[in-house]
């Protein structure tokens, strides 16, 4: 166990203690890996869209039900009715 880090180099130093040689694979893909197939910009362009799509959806209903004074409370609680404006 490791004394309670007191800089960001002590706990980058502990973090990188920790770290095994499989962990570190995981952060470096093969030399290749923007030829494979599902790499490939003209295959992989409907579900970047979509993605853009969703978000953009996403930000109009947020904008939309902020102007009509609704919070979102949290992750699948709903929307409520804001009782203070913001500032």
């Amino acid at each position: 166990m490791h004394p309670a880090a007191s800089t960001i180099d002590d706990i980058l130093s502990a973090a990188k203690e920790n770290l095994s040689s499989s962990n570190l694979k995981l952060l470096a893909p093969d030399a290749g890996w923007r030829s494979r197939g599902d790499m490939d910009p003209q295959f992989t362009r409907p579900f970047r869209a979509s993605i853009v799509a969703r978000a953009r959806f996403i930000e109009d209903l947020v904008v939309e039900q902020a102007g009509r004074g609704l919070t979102r409370l949290g992750s699948g609680q709903g929307w409520v009715k804001s009782t203070q404006r913001a500032v």
